[in-house]
Formats: C-alpha cells, sequence, structure tokens
C-alpha cells in the first residue's frame, strides 16, 4: 500500500479555498443567482461569512465547510437527485483544475494519475491517509482514512463520484466507481 496521513489530533482539518471557488464557480455556471441564492441560505453562519462570494478566501479554510457546500448544494440546487448533484461535482472539478491542468490531465493515463494520488492528496488536504490498496491496468482500489470526509455518506459518495470522474477526465471510457465504509475508512473501487 502505498499512502499519506498527515495532520494531528486536535488540529482542524483543512484544504486548499480553491475547492470552494470551484464549488461557488459550479453552482454559478449550473443554475445562475437564484441557485447560489439556495446554497447560501442553507450554508450555517460560520461557513456562509468566510466563503460566501465577495469574501477574499483565506488560503485554506476548514473541510467542514467543503462538506457544508456539498450538503447545501445537495439539499439546494441539486433537489437530492444524484445526477444532478453529480453535474455540480464535474462542473467543480473542471473548474478547480482549470484549463492547463484539464488538459494535462488529459495526457496521463489512470494508473499515472492513481499512483500520484496520494500526493496531489497530500498538496490539497492538512489530514488524511490516501492509500493505495490496488492499482493494474484497468482497476483500482482507494482507501481514505482519518479524514471528514468519511464520517457520512453524502461526503462518501462525493469523494467517489469525483475519484471516478478525475479518471474519466483521462480519457478512459465506460469508468464505473463503487464505495463503502470498511471499519473507519472509505474504499472506493475504480474500474475502467
Amino acid at each position: 500500500m502505498v499512502g499519506t496521513t498527515r495532520g494531528g489530533p486536535g488540529e482542524t482539518p483543512h484544504c486548499k479555498s480553491t475547492t470552494i471557488a470551484a464549488y461557488r464557480d459550479a453552482v454559478l455556471q449550473l443554475g445562475g443567482d437564484a441557485a447560489l441564492s439556495s446554497v447560501l441560505g442553507l450554508l450555517p453562519e460560520p461557513t456562509r461569512r468566510v466563503t460566501a462570494p465577495g469574501q477574499a478566501l483565506p488560503a485554506r479554510i476548514p473541510v467542514s465547510f467543503v462538506v457544508d457546500w456539498c450538503t447545501a448544494i445537495w439539499e439546494g440546487p441539486a433537489r437530492r437527485d444524484r445526477e444532478r448533484y453529480n453535474e455540480h461535482l464535474h462542473a467543480q472539478v473542471r473548474l478547480g483544475f482549470g484549463r492547463i491542468q484539464s488538459v494535462l490531465l488529459r495526457m496521463v493515463n489512470a494508473r499515472r494519475l492513481i499512483e500520484r494520488s496520494p500526493a496531489l492528496w497530500e498538496v490539497q488536504h492538512s489530514h488524511g491517509t490516501l492509500e493505495i490498496v490496488h492499482l493494474d491496468e484497468t482497476a483500482a482500489v482507494l482507501s481514505l482514512a482519518n479524514h471528514l470526509y468519511v464520517e457520512t455518506p453524502q461526503a462518501r459518495a462525493t469523494v467517489a463520484e469525483i475519484f471516478r470522474y478525475l479518471i474519466a477526465m483521462t480519457g478512459e471510457r465506460n469508468v464505473r466507481a463503487s464505495h463503502a465504509r470498511e471499519a473507519d475508512a472509505l474504499v472506493v473501487r475504480l474500474n475502467w
């Protein structure tokens, strides 16, 4: 297994604020001002205060803010519809990566992207252990532990779909993902 563990007990898990900026942009792109207003109205006050449009985002934000945004998108503009919600996730990934990185992503294969995934996780997140449990030419199993994304069904489904979509962005076809909570980890199985 290849992986990384970061963050200590008592520290607030955080990630790059570009994640929130991409969620905001995705909501606006897919649903306009009405969708953004819906999301903002569903956010807890501390999250809304720090992440609302017009606010200069700090370099890093609590991971709980990302979970709040995902929940608000699910409850608001996605209307608890998995396909609509996944459209928001896909837009967030595209907008978060930007055009240049998206082109570069198409230049690597799925295996190489997965091999780099623990290092990519480490750049984005202060906490969590992302391990490659299995990897071959058409399948992979990733395990995420010690992270807030493992705690709720919505966060687990979000991570699994983002992993699936990133593999699809490499040009692989028919990428499938399944996920389950196993002990204290999220295990994502990917096939292409």
